[in-house]
């Protein structure tokens, strides 16, 4: 049966990103609004993210030069005259002195060049990008099947209703193009409306101030005010499926353990949580609290004192072309299928105002969140009884050679929950990417069955 409708109050309307110029007026109503955004998506798809510079590299001017190799010379004179006592040690300070000086200018000129070509969210999005306000929080998001509806539109689409609306939740570093190969198809197979947003942190969601703003938790009630949105958008009254993968899985799984009356089905693929034995759940979540509260109170104070230095590296990381191989290449089976626009639609993050903070925010926001609530262990008993008593299903899907979460966690999660299974054979952490025909199809047998 179906769930009841969510009492969360709704956010501000959701808007649209804007035009760019030069791109077709937008849809009308109907079948022509349809075909818009079918057209969009098509483009955001096959798009190369031109303009958005993602391999911009400033390169500073003569004069800047000079000035950093002044600044070293500077730095190196001061160093030696401050130990001139000791002239060997004071060559050693200089020799120290002068590079690190030099470095720093440099970085210093270097960084603002790339602070000055950061932009808006709204500037970097897709045509089919959307933004509305959700938890206190301006968040970017996509949706698929509302009012895609064919000649009728959303009329047609508001007067039929939708059976589905499914709600997708990304892993960490990922955003809403996790799920771009799979949310059309699902959305055309189940007659469905789908919808999947930019966890605080990633993507081009706005990068709040409040560290509270990037837990876990706050990002499930973003997505479900997301799903919320689009589901009264539809028309109807959809049974509610929330979907999420790694991070998002363990997201997705708290929101059905504390909303079990809004969700009909969860999905869960390759979900980050710790299906551990009853044995030892007190214990170790004695451990972890104590061991991320002790972390947390060292670390949030250096954090915010050392904030610019943490950043520098971060920084180096995220801009670097190899890094997003390299990292998406040990979450696929098949590296062959890591291309360019899959690892630029990833980069894509960096171009946003405060992307770095929001990074580092989100680490923060972890830290602070395990302090108070040390473990996911008690996750898994209470989605098993929220699953049994308000009759909702949960389907696991993983990788077989899964090299981030292994499979082995969710034939154990599996047990535990008493639900259903499917392996993908040659596919790692990422089903929804590197097979999205098998994961659809999985997803879409398994919701007609069960659901």
């Amino acid at each position: 049966m179906g769930p009841a409708a969510s009492g969360r109050p709704a956010g501000p309307g959701p808007r649209r990103a804007p035009r760019p110029a030069g791109a077709p007026a937008g849809p009308g109503a109907g079948g022509g609004r349809a075909r818009g955004r079918a057209r969009a998506r098509a483009a955001a798809a096959a798009a190369p993210l031109e303009g958005l510079e993602l391999d911009y590299r400033p390169e500073l001017s003569g004069a800047q030069r000079a000035g950093t190799v002044a600044a070293g010379v500077a730095a190196g004179a001061a160093a030696y005259a401050w130990a001139r006592q000791a002239p060997v040690l004071g060559a050693v300070c200089a020799l120290v002195a002068a590079p690190l000086a030099s470095v720093a200018v440099q970085t210093f000129l270097l960084e603002r060049y790339h602070r000055r070509a950061l932009r808006r969210a709204e500037e970097v999005a897709d045509l089919d990008s959307e933004f509305g306000a959700f938890g206190g929080v301006t968040v970017h998001y996509k949706t698929c099947g509302a009012g895609d509806s064919g000649a009728g539109g959303e009329a047609a689409a508001a007067a039929a209703g939708r059976r589905y609306a499914l709600h997708f939740w990304h892993g960490f570093g990922a955003n809403t193009f996790s799920w771009a190969r799979v949310m059309p198809r699902l959305a055309e197979v189940l007659g469905a409306v789908c919808s999947a947003h930019d966890a605080p942190g990633f993507g081009l969601t706005v990068r709040p101030a409040s560290v509270e703003a990037y837990t876990l938790e706050n990002n499930g009630e973003v997505g479900l005010g997301v799903l919320d949105a689009v589901a009264r958008r539809a028309g109807g009254a959809p049974k509610r499926v929330f979907v999420g993968h790694s991070m998002g899985g363990l997201t997705a799984a708290k929101m059905a353990a504390k909303h079990p009356e809004a969700c009909a089905g969860l999905v869960l693929v390759g979900p980050a949580i710790v299906a551990a034995n009853g044995a030892s759940r007190g214990f170790r979540r004695a451990v972890a609290r104590a061991a991320f509260r002790a972390a947390f109170l060292l670390v949030y104070p250096l954090t915010l004192l050392l904030r610019p230095f943490l950043l520098i590296p971060v920084r180096g990381l995220v801009r670097s072309l190899r890094f997003w191989y390299n990292g998406l290449g040990f979450a696929y089976a098949d590296q062959g299928k890591v291309d360019r626009v899959l690892v630029d639609n990833y980069r894509r993050a960096k171009t946003v105002i405060d992307w770095d903070v929001g990074l580092l925010q989100f680490v923060l926001a972890q830290f602070k969140a395990a302090a108070e609530d040390a473990g996911e262990e008690d996750l898994v008993p209470r989605l098993d009884r929220a699953a049994s008593e308000h009759g909702f299903p949960i389907l696991i899907l993983h990788g077989a050679e899964d090299r981030i979460v292994p499979a082995s966690n969710s034939r154990a999660l599996a047990r535990a929950l008493d639900c259903e299974l499917a392996v993908f054979p040659t596919c790692g952490h990422q089903p929804q990417e590197e097979l999205p025909e098998e994961f659809v199809d999985a997803v879409a047998d398994w919701l007609r069955r069960r659901v």
